[in-house]
């Protein structure tokens, strides 16, 4: 329930005048299925795994070939030892759900983006 409650209060409140909360997340559960990155990603041979790595570059392209319409995607990482592991996709809407956006820029928000589209990206199981 806190991550329901914490992504609401960071995301879903900018569409409060639009959506009440059940149909916010109701919007958002629909639009990951419709984008439905991990048959993209197997389409182009990007496969979830415990020792293969990608580059950044080839990820955000596969992301790309979604309906996102070419906006560019944020993929967020973290550090495991001597691994870097992809965290999170983020694809960005306007208020309304309606279009695909730039994402706004969370560098002072702590939030760490993979640092170079180079990397060696694991993608976990």
């Amino acid at each position: 329930m806190e991550l329901w409650i914490e992504e609401w209060e960071k995301h879903g409140t900018c569409s409060l005048q639009k959506f009440n909360q059940s149909e916010y997340f109701r919007q958002a559960i629909s639009i990951t299925e419709f984008l439905d990155i991990l048959v993209v990603f197997k389409k182009v041979g990007i496969i979830p795994h415990r020792t293969k790595t990608y580059s950044g570059i080839d990820i955000v392209n596969a992301i790309k070939k979604t309906k996102t319409r070419r906006v560019e995607p944020e993929i967020v990482c973290f550090q495991d030892r001597s691994d870097v592991l992809l965290r999170e996709i983020r694809v960005c809407l306007d208020a309304n759900l309606a279009e695909y956006i730039s994402c706004p820029d969370t560098r002072s928000k702590g939030v760490i983006l993979c640092k170079t589209k180079s990397n060696a990206i694991k993608i976990p199981v």
